[in-house]
């Protein structure tokens, strides 16, 4: 039995209805690719913000081991800067001990002709003294005379010693002149002039091969802005750059931080010598026994020796740590008093000799043949700023500490920031995009015309790095420049920091929001 149909169209109403579901598949499909389209453009944008953002902390660590290398440098440095000091002060010393055997003779001269008197005094009374008179003097003579002998030597070396005073000098010259270059070529990296080093870094992170071949820009240099941002806080780091907020050292505190140095890493002997030990044994020999025909004795007592870099002369044996103590003179001296018993006779007398060299010519109390001239700059001779703008000058870099911990110590940060197209500029090899700017218009009748951007345009990072000192299992030790322990690091970026980045590129866009965080 055939059961009637409920309902029942008509063939026109059916033929209607039937176009409704091609409609609705095209329109799925569209929305469908659209999905597709927009997956492939977010996926395709994310995979090129995130290279960017290792561009740029590649860029900072980069640009941040520069400086911890030249702070590095600066400190080796600075350590053969009071190295050369300490070099001075040793060939100043033995220099001095070298004129010493001179007024050791001159003192037993004396010590003799003074005998020669006592004797002379008495010769009256008994005959036996007369002839001690005349021994006597033949003794005084015969030390003068070995005197004459060491004084003739001791002119033979004065010319090496003026020539090694003057090119150690000149060593300084070239350790400060290094210093400079490195300072300077430092700068022009941070600045980003000239030839900086870090081209390799867009070859490798801003754009692949891959991009290159979609037509992918790469990402835009480092905006001069933040070059100099770099450039300022490096600077800062270092005493003798003008810094908004922070002062110089005074110019002889400079020159006291070196004059210690060099002074507390003196050799033992150089600091001290309480004995002529040191001297030549034959020499020894000849002064106490052999020029008085062996007998009595001659016997050296209160010997005091030392070398250092000084103030001024009268501060050769002061304290080790003396206050102002500028360092503009590099001096020795050796003295004490010598003590002849001869037969019946006794005398003593003082010697003394003395080496120093300073910017007006130094001294020199023995063995000088002609003019006595000793040229040495001195620790500090000229204004601070010779320490990163000139070439010449005793000087060296110091670090400028800050106390404030939200300044990290005084620690030089390293910003980066890049801005990149993230679109790609050849829609045929990237189809996702549909089109080279990246945009669907669809007309919705009387409402008007929907866009839908399938393609972010332009993508910007930035990012931080911190170069700080570290010496490995000991936190206390403050940042210096006298050890080699700067490292760099990615470091959390501050909103204030931010803020001060993002106005240096010029991103007016993004800058309120930072400062609002900052606020």
């Amino acid at each position: 039995m055939r059961l009637p149909l409920p309902l029942r169209l008509s063939d026109s109403r059916w033929r209607r209805a039937r176009g409704q579901t091609l409609t609705l598949a095209a329109l799925s499909l569209l929305l469908l690719a659209l999905m597709v389209a927009l997956t492939f453009n977010l996926g395709h944008a994310l995979r090129g913000k995130v290279r960017l953002q290792h561009h740029v902390d590649a860029q900072a660590y980069s640009m941040a081991i520069v400086e911890a290398r030249a702070l590095n440098y600066f400190a080796v440095s600075n350590r053969a800067i009071a190295a050369t000091y300490v070099t001075m002060n040793s060939l100043h010393a033995h220099m001095a001990a070298a004129s010493a055997t001179e007024a050791m003779l001159r003192a037993g001269a004396a010590n003799f002709r003074d005998i020669a008197v006592m004797e002379g005094a008495l010769c009256g009374g008994e005959p036996s003294h007369c002839r001690d008179l005349a021994d006597a003097t033949k003794i005084s003579l015969d030390f003068a005379d070995a005197a004459d002998r060491y004084k003739r030597k001791l002119q033979g070396m004065d010319a090496d010693f003026r020539k090694a005073v003057t090119r150690l000098d000149a060593m300084l010259d070239s350790l400060r002149k290094s210093q400079s270059g490195v300072f300077h070529q430092t700068q022009k990296v941070l600045l980003a002039k000239g030839d900086r080093g870090l081209e390799a870094l867009y070859e490798v992170n801003s754009p692949s091969r891959g991009d290159r071949a979609l037509g992918v820009a790469r990402a835009q240099p480092l905006p001069e802005f933040v070059g100099a941002l770099n450039g300022s806080t490096f600077a800062c780091a270092l005493d003798g750059n003008r810094c908004q907020g922070r002062q110089d050292a005074e110019p002889a505190t400079h020159a006291k931080v070196m004059t210690e140095v060099a002074n507390a890493t003196r050799p033992r002997w150089t600091a001290s010598r309480m004995d002529p030990s040191h001297l030549n044994d034959r020499f020894l020999q000849e002064l106490t026994r052999s020029l008085q025909k062996n007998e009595g004795s001659t016997q050296v007592l209160e010997h005091q020796g030392t070398a250092k870099t000084v103030e001024s002369l009268g501060a050769l044996h002061g304290r080790g740590r003396a206050d102002g103590n500028t360092g503009l003179i590099s001096a020795a001296d050796e003295h004490g008093r010598l003590v002849s018993r001869w037969r019946d006779g006794f005398a003593t007398n003082a010697y003394s000799s003395r080496v120093a060299s300073n910017a007006v010519g130094g001294l020199h109390s023995h063995g000088h043949r002609g003019l006595r001239v000793h040229f040495f700059e001195g620790v500090f001779s000229r204004e601070l700023k010779s320490c990163t703008q000139e070439v010449r000058g005793n000087c060296f870099m110091q670090f400028r500490p800050v106390p404030d911990a939200r300044e990290d110590f005084g620690q030089p940060s390293v910003f980066a920031y890049a801005r990149q197209q993230l679109r790609a500029d050849r829609p045929d090899q990237a189809p996702w995009q549909l089109n080279e700017h990246g945009r669907l218009e669809v007309e919705h009748g009387r409402q008007g015309t929907a866009e839908l951007r399938l393609a972010p345009g332009e993508g910007a990072a930035m990012s931080r790095a911190l170069v700080y000192y570290h010496r490995l299992g000991d936190w206390r030790e403050p940042p210096n420049l006298f050890n080699p322990y700067w490292r760099a690091k990615l470091h959390p970026m501050t909103p204030e920091q931010a803020a001060q980045v993002l106005r240096a590129a010029g991103h007016h866009e993004a800058l309120p929001l930072a400062e609002d965080l900052a606020r």
